[in-house]
Parts: C-alpha cells; structure tokens; sequence
C-alpha cells in the first residue's frame, strides 16, 4: 500500500510556491530609481504572508498537523498546528507591529514611512 510521506509534501509545495512567485520581488529592478536594499524581497514576503497563499498555507499546515496528532505522532503534530496557526495569523501580527513600532520611530527622528 502507498504511504504518503507529509514532509515530502510541504517541501513540494514550499518549492513550488517559490518557484511560481520568485519573479515577483524582481519587477522592480526594471525601475529607474533604485530600491532600498532589500526592499523587493521584504514586497515579496509581504505578499506571500498578507495574500490567501499565505492564509492557505498556514490552514494547509494546521490541518496536517491535527492529522499528524490523531495518529500519534503528538509532538511534529503540535508543532505543525501552531506553525500554520501563526503562518494564518502572520499579517495581522505584521500590521500590529508596524503600527507599533511605526510611531516609536519617528519619534525617535528617524525618516521612515509606515
């Protein structure tokens, strides 16, 4: 009988999911003013983290993980379950943070914009 192999899986899907969505971050190289260092892989990030991928993801993960727990293996299913719960839970974390941090450092006279 074939056995699925989960980790299998969730590497498929990590490489796939870079893979189809690599290029977004270098759309801004064409540009003529040049980009803060970093800038198109933190865009890249965002819209990973921020979009439904980002959201299916961390379901996908937390439901492997509670069938990964109703078999047993506790330990990689509990921790697979608070991975997709915080990966579901990223840009709320991210917008709250940014709007917390965001006062304290201008404050502080640095020139960013939040």
């Amino acid at each position: 009988m074939f056995q699925l192999n989960y980790n299998i899986i969730l590497l498929a899907l990590l490489v796939g999911a870079s893979l189809l969505l690599g290029g977004v971050g270098w759309a801004e190289v064409a540009t003529n003013t040049p980009a803060p260092l970093g800038s198109s892989e933190l865009k890249l990030l965002e819209l990973i983290l921020t979009g439904n991928f980002g959201l299916a993801i961390g379901l996908g993960a937390a439901i492997v993980g509670i069938y990964q727990f109703s078999q047993q293996n506790t330990g990689f299913g509990i921790t697979l379950v608070i991975a997709g719960v915080l990966i579901a839970l990223a840009p709320g974390l991210l917008n709250g943070t940014r709007m917390f941090v965001c006062p304290i450092t201008q404050a502080l006279g640095y020139n960013i914009s939040c």
